[in-house]
This record gives structure tokens, sequence and C-alpha cells, in this order.
């Protein structure tokens, strides 16, 4: 077994399991890979890698590890395994990019969502983003703006805004 240093170790808060950096990172890309597939209960964050662990990392704790796996990796010891070609082999880590903690923030976003407030912006392929759509209060517009976008949508079909028609007859 490996001797890894301080700077090269990630605890997540809450947590008390010290790992690598680069498994760390691992688990956060393996998270992000099926995070399309995410529920609400998935919505307080990634979990540890470690069996039978209950922690999650959160936002916050997803931003510091950016910040340890760029300073920290690529590290030689740090390294996943692939087949290619029918050949086994190794390549290192590379750290986390802001790209990919954009991608799993929106996740962690949308999975907080339940299931009967989700809808999609209307506003396709330009914006196309899950929202949280609470159904109208007594007596409020029946339609919704994209905070992305301002594209507007109805509240009862999560279809684009049809002022006059009936989410029915919009489908038509």
């Amino acid at each position: 077994m490996e001797d890894w240093d301080g700077a090269h170790t990630f605890t997540a808060d809450g947590c008390f399991h010290a790992l690598c950096v680069g498994c760390m990172t691992g688990a956060v890309r393996t998270a992000l890979g099926s995070a399309a597939a995410w529920t609400e209960a998935d919505a307080a964050g990634v979990e540890c890698p470690m069996p039978d662990c209950p922690t999650r990392m959160d936002v916050s704790t997803l931003k510091t590890l950016v910040r340890v796996s760029q300073a920290a990796l690529p590290d030689p010891r740090a390294t996943h395994g692939f087949m290619e070609g029918g050949a086994y082999k190794e390549e290192p880590i590379a750290p986390l990019t802001h790209r990919e903690m954009d991608k799993l923030e929106a996740f962690l976003q949308e999975a907080a969502i339940p299931p009967e407030r989700k809808g999609q912006c209307q506003n396709i392929p330009a914006c196309g983003r899950v929202l949280d759509v609470p159904p109208a209060a007594p007596g409020a517009p029946q339609w919704h703006a994209c905070p992305f976008c301002n594209a507007l949508a109805c509240r009862a079909c999560k279809r684009r805004h049809h002022p006059g028609r009936s989410c029915g007859a919009a489908r038509a």
C-alpha cells in the first residue's frame, strides 16, 4: 500500500475516510456518468465511495475536491486501468474540471426537484434546461417564465405557452 501524504488525500465533510485524491476523483466521475438517472435521494450529493458509508459530498465539498485535484493530479501513483485492443493499460487520473463541476451542480439541483414539479424549458435547443415548475397559486397566471432564457411555458401541461387555447388543443 502506498504511503499518501495529506496533500494527496481527500476526506469529505462528516466522513473519516481519507482516500487518495485520484480515487475520490474517479468516484465522482463515475457518479457523474450515472447522474442522468439521479432521483431526489441523490440531491444531497455524491456518495462516499467506501462501502456502507452514508456520507454524501455536497456542492461545497465537491468544489473543494476540484481545487485539490487540480493541485494534486496527475500523480503517477493515481491511475485507472482500462482495456484497449485486448491489452490492459493504465493512465494517470486527470484532475476534475470546472466544467465537470458545473455538470454535477446542475444534476444535483435537478435531482432536488420533486418529479411532479419537474419540467423542461420549451426553448429547445437554445435552452432546454430542467426546471422546478410549482403549481400556480389561485388566480395567478397559468404560465411561467424560464429563469435562464425567459421563454414562457404552461404550468399545467409544461409545454410552450398557449394563450387562449386549452392544453389539449395546444397538444393537437
